[in-house]
């Protein structure tokens, strides 16, 4: 590909001989234009891309910011950790044995094992030793794993194990637990039983004050959100959504008021969280179909810290979008990376890092565009 700098030499090369061809007042104009619309859109790319970073070559199934760290949990879980401060340095890594894994400040790791056995560990990340397990009865199995309030909360939904095949929670009872602060043990939340057994369940997030829990998936084939009061270990509400086909991601807001959900379709859903009305749709543009993307969808979405911005990756087209969370005015649209699955925001909410599902070897960090 042609560097965009060696056209616009090219374009002032043609310029300065403009004298000698004795061309029209209005080629001057063209050439000018298109002169001024490179440099701009050069300066730009330029100036949203801060750096790229060394990743998993296998690609990213989960990014995160857990206080000052940025977490990526490689498809092959791998746990990769950079400090925010010092992105240019080596990460820190770790190859663990598990179906499921989150890291927490204090270097801890979260495993959720495999096979048939109901078990969760709490592991030293540097050392690897086994700093306790947690069983739950073989009647259920860990599904989910989710982090939230600045990583101090963690939230886990189990399945039933009624000797249905692995992969997607189709079974009839889910079980939602919390883990307690000094992660001694897990602490039931509550249990919802769907008869029809359509439903399937794709991530939870946990609200910053740890009181909430909010579920999104698949049910009857359209999109279905659930929250949950974890005080009062109870359901609050649950909606489906009929104009899209499932929800993927999910996201709180900072100040636990709304609650974001996005998956197939052209739309960021906002709920409020006490009531679970919708309080907007933020739209995203038509983007051209192709054979590898044979439907639009919000693939990742996220909240910066600071509780100011709203983001969602989308495929086709790896873009990400902006929104003022006050408004729901768009703020731009920013070049993501192939596969675009993942995003996390800088605790100082200015930049994000975006990484792909099936694409690694590095992590895009961009500058957030101006409020």
């Amino acid at each position: 590909m042609v560097s965009p700098w060696i056209s616009c030499l090219a374009l002032v090369s043609d310029v300065s001989n403009i004298n000698k061809k004795k061309c029209s007042p209005i080629f001057l104009f063209i050439a000018g234009f298109v002169l001024v619309v490179i440099i701009m859109f050069v300066a730009n790319y330029r100036s949203a891309l801060e750096q790229e970073l060394q990743a998993p070559a296998t690609g990213i199934k989960k990014l995160y910011t857990a206080e000052e760290a940025l977490i990526a949990i490689s498809m092959a879980n791998e746990v990769w950790v950079w400090d925010w401060a010092g992105l240019g340095d080596k990460p820190r890594t770790k190859a663990v044995k598990a179906t499921k894994v989150l890291w927490l400040p204090g270097e801890k790791l979260i495993l959720a094992t495999s096979g048939i056995s109901s078990d969760l560990f709490i592991n030293d990340f540097e050392k690897g030793k086994n700093h306790k397990r947690l069983l739950f009865d073989n009647a259920w199995q860990c599904e989910l794993l989710g982090i939230g309030g600045g990583s101090r909360f963690v939230a886990i939904a189990l399945m039933e194990n009624n000797g249905q095949s692995r992969g997607a929670s189709n079974s009839k009872r889910f079980r939602f637990e919390m883990l307690s602060p000094g992660l001694e043990k897990l602490v039931p939340v509550t249990t919802i039983d769907k008869k029809d057994n359509t439903l399937i369940l794709y991530e939870l997030d946990v609200s910053d004050d740890g009181l909430f829990i909010a579920v999104v998936g698949q049910a009857n084939d359209f999109a279905w959100i659930g929250l949950f009061d974890v005080t009062e270990r109870r359901i609050v509400w649950e909606k489906v959504v009929e104009t899209s086909k499932d929800f993927t991601d999910v996201a709180f807001s900072p100040n636990g008021e709304v609650v974001y959900a996005g998956g197939e379709g052209r739309y960021l859903y906002s709920f409020e969280t006490t009531s679970g009305r919708v309080a907007s749709q933020l739209l995203i543009d038509q983007e051209q179909l192709t054979a590898s993307f044979n439907e639009q969808r919000v693939t990742c979405a996220e909240v910066s810290p600071d509780g100011l911005v709203v983001a969602a990756g989308v495929n086709p087209g790896n873009k990400v979008y902006f929104w003022d969370s006050r408004t729901g005015e768009r703020l731009g649209v920013v070049g993501g990376c192939r596969g675009l699955n993942n995003l996390a925001f800088s605790p100082d909410s200015s930049t994000f890092v975006v990484a792909g599902r099936n694409y690694g070897g590095s992590l895009k960090v961009r500058r957030v565009p101006e409020k």
